[in-house]
């Protein structure tokens, strides 16, 4: 169960990881190669090192070092994965032996990719599988539901954090476990100027803009001046250019509605988006939101948590000289977050 010591998921790096890491190369390959119309292009992007066996161990240690923090044994827990993408963390719980597998996601296409693969797998997986599209700020998930949570690369996708933190410590048991893992770690300097050129890329182009592995479409300052041009009357182009940009950071009706609203009365909206903040598609997709981690945890434990912070600098690929300096790194977190790659959070819902 969730509650179990690190120990017990210790057992899974020996004689018992071999066996999982063969069964889920052979359901990767399998989804991999049905290569089905529903599938999303991006499914070979994120997933598809998971068709050489090497990169399937090292996805497996990856996944089992987040439970060895939690010290969660998954055997017979129900599992809910918020930002769940395109299902394999799921899948590995389920060959942990996870007795319910959850995941929601707000990007459809993921959804339907997951629900497409879904007959390839096998029976047992396949039956405890459930994915569903949705709000991390608004779980259709009873209280109390689940003994573990995760957020894996997903957090600084979410919209409204503090929507999802309320909702994670409604749907967790008392004494159950949310595990938090991010690259996106803000005390960094070398990611947070990375991000932020991420972020004006994004917000302002130019179109077709290749920034740090990211390439922006449509920038959401063209998107927002396209909304304006179709839904507002009467706005002539120069003051839509004004209004696309002073409508930063605003999702599609709030776009539309400050349109509106010049039109009628000739008020700009004021600046809704500084430097320093993540920028929103008008369709409310975010592109990387930048997380302190100890601020962090500080924001978990006021819903109800007791949280841990730690940093990640590498490990996954099984070097015993790279995971020693890893655990040793992590010891010193509070002195050496501002270094890390990334971070994980552990936080146990207070009864």
């Amino acid at each position: 169960m969730a509650a179990a010591s690190s120990d017990a998921t210790a057992a899974y790096r020996g004689d018992e990881q071999a066996p999982v890491a063969d069964r889920l190369h052979a359901i990767a390959r399998r989804v991999l190669d049905a290569r089905k119309d529903e599938y999303d292009p991006w499914l070979y992007r994120y997933c598809g090192e998971l068709a050489d066996p090497d990169d399937v161990r090292r996805y497996l240690r990856y996944q089992l070092d987040h439970l060895a923090l939690g010290g969660i044994e998954p055997q017979d827990d129900r599992i809910l994965d918020v930002g769940c993408g395109f299902g394999m963390t799921l899948v590995v719980m389920g060959l942990l032996g996870a007795e319910r597998l959850d995941g929601i996601d707000n990007y459809p296409a993921m959804i339907d990719t997951i629900e497409a693969y879904k007959p390839l797998l096998p029976d047992d997986l396949a039956s405890r599988l459930c994915v569903v599209k949705g709000d991390a700020a608004e779980m259709p998930y009873d209280d109390g539901e689940f003994d573990v949570l995760l957020s894996i690369e997903a957090i600084s996708h979410y919209l409204d954090v503090d929507g999802f933190l309320r909702e994670a410590s409604r749907v967790l048991r008392p004494g159950g476990t949310m595990i938090v893992s991010d690259g996106n770690n803000g005390s960094n300097p070398i990611i947070r100027r990375k991000t932020h050129a991420i972020w004006h890329a994004f917000e302002g182009g130019p179109d077709g803009t290749e920034v740090h592995g990211h390439t922006v479409g449509t920038s959401y300052r063209t998107r927002r001046r396209a909304i304006l041009a179709e839904a507002v009357d009467g706005l002539p182009p120069k003051q839509a250019d004004v209004l696309a940009e002073r409508t930063a950071g605003m999702i599609e009706s709030e776009v539309i509605e400050a349109g509106r609203r010049f039109v009628e009365e000739g008020a700009l909206p004021e600046p809704a988006l500084r430097d320093d903040d993540v920028p929103v598609s008008p369709d409310g997709q975010v592109i990387e939101r930048l997380f302190a981690p100890y601020e962090l945890a500080r924001q978990i434990d006021s819903f109800g948590f007791r949280s841990r912070v730690h940093g990640y600098w590498g490990g996954a690929q099984g070097s015993p000289l790279l995971r020693g300096a890893n655990s040793v790194l992590d010891r010193l977190s509070p002195a050496t977050i501002y270094t890390a790659r990334s971070f994980r959070i552990v936080s146990v819902r207070e009864p």
